[in-house]
């Protein structure tokens, strides 16, 4: 797919599902600047997030002291907005193209990286972004080709157009490791302030923009488990693309300890290598 291509696909892909997600959310959309063709995020006051869907989305209390989904936007969601001081905004990213092929004049595959979340204390997002995940990238190749599991990525070296995009939709506060959710908390923040379906959402970029590889990044939250229900959703979809399937430690950069797990699904085709049947949904 060559770079211009690559833009308008994901540049409409962003406008089109954050403006779902902020209309779920009780946003007036029209009244939202939606990205541009250099944004891949879109930024709202505090104020003016209602809780999904109108009404608090849980009762009781966690181990962490959350006790509404209220609580979970105010501890990590909610941002210094730079624009109005001794305020707080709540930025909404996409999916993000890495900036290393952005002037690159080449057809080139394409590689999708899915995690939990993008970034942390930023309140914009550009749509060609400096994400520093190819020196991990290149580690999950190498470790495949280690355990003699080759990976179409090992012949590409850079030569490919990297996607990030993730589950959770809100940039938090705080590194995702720092808050120490629970498997609860965790589970309950996604279904309480992210979108209606991350997997639909995820197989809706994947159709549009055909990776070669799909690689879900996160050994310690809910990618692999969200990634694996992706799987059986696109097996039993009409999808008609085929792809690689990783998963592998987080690639964010200044993740410990690095990339020690790696492992791809049987074939290059999950259809056949990962029959539905098995599965229960």
């Amino acid at each position: 797919m060559n770079i211009d291509d690559l833009k308008r696909i994901v540049r409409e892909f962003n406008g089109e599902t954050l403006r779902e997600l902020l209309s779920m959310n009780g946003e007036q959309t029209d009244q939202i600047s939606l990205p541009d063709a250099e944004t891949a995020s879109v930024k709202i006051p505090r104020s003016a997030f209602p809780h999904r869907r109108g009404y608090e989305c849980f009762c009781g209390r966690t181990s962490g002291g959350y006790d509404s989904s209220g609580s979970f936007v105010d501890t990590c969601l909610s941002l210094p907005d730079p624009m109005n001081p001794g305020s707080t905004c709540l930025v909404a990213a996409g999916a993000v193209i890495d900036a290393v092929t952005k002037h690159s004049t080449e057809d080139l595959p394409v590689v999708l990286a899915v995690g939990i979340n993008y970034g942390q204390r930023v309140c914009h997002v550009p749509l060609f972004d400096i994400t520093r995940m190819l020196p991990r990238l290149k580690q999950v190749f190498s470790h495949l080709a280690t355990n003699k599991c080759p990976s179409k990525g090992e012949k590409w070296e850079n030569d490919y157009h990297l996607v990030a995009s993730n589950f959770l939709p809100w940039i938090t506060n705080q590194p995702w490791s720092e808050f120490e959710f629970n498997s609860i908390e965790e589970a309950t923040l996604i279904h309480c302030c992210g979108h209606v379906s991350p997997e639909e959402y995820i197989m809706d970029l994947v159709s549009r923009i055909q990776p070669h590889i799909v690689v879900f990044h996160g050994a310690n939250n809910a990618v692999p488990y969200i990634g694996g229900c992706l799987i059986r959703r696109y097996l039993q979809s009409n999808v008609t693309t085929d792809f690689e399937v990783i998963f592998s430690d987080n690639l964010a950069p200044g993740i410990a300890p690095g990339i020690s797990n790696a492992i791809k699904l049987g074939c290059c085709n999950p259809r056949n290598c990962l029959p539905s049947t098995d599965f229960d949904e």
